[in-house]
């Protein structure tokens, strides 16, 4: 990648509980404790699956970043990216991984049409606070 380091890697196996429960204490109600293991069977069910989010916004939106938060609890693996170039590259040096992108409409046809056919990529989503606005070039996309 180049001198800019625009992604930011959030691989959540390395992160420390987030409750700031570090001993597990018995007074978990019983829904916090069944919606951690909820959490648990979801990261391990995908251990090989990364989500890659490319949006220029994310930096500067709270709201994206608490989208974020909430999304790293439930998956494995999380790479934040704010240039495309970088995300593209990303994708293409890592096919030993499975992703699932997800991509701002500023972004969305430039790079979809890059990297639909890679073989490491299974979904993509396309982000749009506002109207979307002309959606039939997504149409002949399967994995969007």
């Amino acid at each position: 990648m180049g001198c800019n380091k625009s992604h930011i890697d959030t691989d959540s196996r390395m992160q420390s509980n987030r409750s700031g429960n570090q001993n597990g204490s018995a007074n978990e109600e019983p829904q916090d404790e069944h919606k951690k293991e909820t959490e648990n069977s979801l990261k391990k069910a995908r251990p090989n699956i990364t989500v890659l989010w490319l949006d220029s916004a994310l930096r500067n939106n709270n709201s994206y970043q608490a989208a974020q938060e909430a999304l790293q609890k439930k998956i494995w693996k999380l790479v934040v990216f704010i240039s495309s170039e970088e995300c593209i590259e990303y994708m293409t040096k890592n096919k030993d991984e499975r992703f699932i992108l997800i991509i701002s409409k500023d972004f969305g046809k430039k790079v979809i049409d890059v990297i639909h056919d890679l073989p490491q990529l299974i979904e993509c989503y396309i982000l749009s606070m506002g109207p979307m606005g002309p959606k039939e070039w997504t149409f002949k996309y399967t994995k969007v």
